[in-house]
C-alpha cells in the first residue's frame, strides 16, 4: 500500500474532548486484481490512539494496515508538530 499525505484538515475534538488534528491521505492498492485508490482521514491525538475514518464502500481494507503505513511514513511527533 502505498500513501500520500493530501492536506492537513484542522485541529479536531474527538468524543472524549481530547484536541488533536486530522489529516487527509491518499492511499493506493488493489482491488479486484486492478490498482485502487481511496482517501481517508486520518485523526492524530497527543493521548488518545490514532484513528481513521474511510468511506464505507473502503471499509473492507484492514484499518490498523492503514493506520501503520501512514505512520510509518509520517511519524505521529511530526503530524503533531505540523501547522502550530
Amino acid at each position: 500500500m502505498m500513501i500520500d499525505l493530501v492536506e492537513y484538515i484542522g485541529q479536531v475534538k474527538n468524543d472524549t474532548g481530547v484536541l488533536g488534528k486530522a489529516f487527509m491521505f491518499k492511499a493506493m492498492t488493489e482491488k479486484d486484481d486492478a490498482p485502487y485508490t481511496f482517501e481517508t482521514i486520518l485523526f492524530v491525538h497527543d493521548t488518545v490512539p490514532s484513528f481513521i475514518s474511510t468511506a464505507p464502500e473502503d471499509d473492507e481494507f484492514d484499518k490498523d494496515a492503514i493506520i501503520q503505513a501512514i505512520l510509518d511514513k509520517y511519524p505521529k511527533e511530526t503530524l503533531l508538530a505540523a501547522q502550530k
